[in-house]
């Protein structure tokens, strides 16, 4: 049976990751979300054979003054991933590849679940390919 689960250790905290991630990382749009990801393959020095997969989530302040509309929309995205990423986690495993992702929400205004839940379908679609 599938886990749902979302556990810290899935989570991208590093801001040496992060930083790293913005600079050298490659990009895929899915509306209304933005993908920036680095895949890393068993001989990379980062490879983490326990997390193939570690996850970070933003939503811009220029856009969202309210943190309350932040958090809201980022508990969608959060919610949306936790149910569809286990096809892709096995994708990376199958394929010994570790993955680094930070979604941006691209929207202008605040979408309902559906919507964003296309969009991280349609992302991880992409990211398989």
């Amino acid at each position: 049976m599938p886990s749902f689960k979302f556990p810290a250790k899935e989570r991208l905290k590093s801001k040496k990751h992060i930083a790293l991630l913005f600079k050298s990382g490659q990009t895929l749009a899915a509306f209304p979300v933005l993908g920036i990801y680095q895949m890393q393959d068993k001989n990379d020095p980062i490879f983490d054979e326990l997390t193939p997969l570690k996850v970070a989530f933003t939503v811009p302040k220029k856009h969202f003054k309210k943190a309350v509309t932040r958090n809201l929309i980022k508990r969608r995205m959060k919610e949306a991933w936790r149910l569809h990423k286990n096809d892709y986690v096995n994708f990376l495993a199958e394929n010994n590849f570790s993955n680094q992702i930070i979604i941006i929400y691209l929207g202008k205004e605040t979408l309902p679940y559906k919507k964003i839940e296309e969009g991280i379908k349609k992302l991880l679609r992409k990211l398989k390919k």
